[in-house]
């Protein structure tokens, strides 16, 4: 398992750092242009670009977008989860983002066969205005060559579920 964290520099912070537990080096940055928008921008180190723009009747559903292409999807159902159907391999791949309603606050990114693939925890620090998750990776996952992406699309989501939950 390995770890990696998320961390905005304020509450009201509209930009979140990917870093690598114990290294200071940015892998990616989750942008919101404002702190109550729905869509966002992911930048990778690599300079790859990408954006999250809501769509859909209803806003329930979120398109991972490289220029024009659709890489993921992320709907919302009816229990809260949102399933993420992949585009990113050549095969589809799906995996859930699920509140467990702990006290902790911790998101689950669950597989297609429902194993465990990452776990967020926030860590929402009031006293010192400050938002971090923490993330952690399971073996399969970690090993994934579009790991920072689906890190940063799962963060956007963890976000949206938190909200939706009060």
């Amino acid at each position: 398992m390995k770890t990696f964290h998320i961390n905005a520099s304020s509450l009201w912070e509209t930009t979140f750092h990917l870093t690598k537990d114990g290294e200071e080096r940015i892998l990616g940055t989750l942008i919101y242009p404002k702190w109550y928008s729905y869509d966002a921008r992911i930048e990778l180190a690599n300079n790859r670009n990408y954006t999250l723009e809501q769509t859909g009747f209803w806003g329930t559903t979120v398109a991972l977008k490289s220029e024009h292409k659709e890489l993921m999807n992320c709907q919302t159902n009816w229990k809260g989860h949102i399933l993420i159907e992949s585009h990113l391999e050549e095969d589809l791949t799906g995996y859930k983002v699920k509140n467990t309603f702990s006290l902790d606050g911790k998101v689950l990114l669950l597989d297609s066969d429902g194993q465990e693939a990452m776990a967020i925890v926030p860590d929402q620090r009031w006293y010192e205005s400050v938002r971090r998750f923490k993330l952690t990776l399971s073996d399969k996952l970690s090993v994934h060559p579009e790991k920072e992406l689906i890190m940063l699309t799962s963060i956007h989501c963890a976000n949206r579920t938190m909200l939706s939950d009060g």
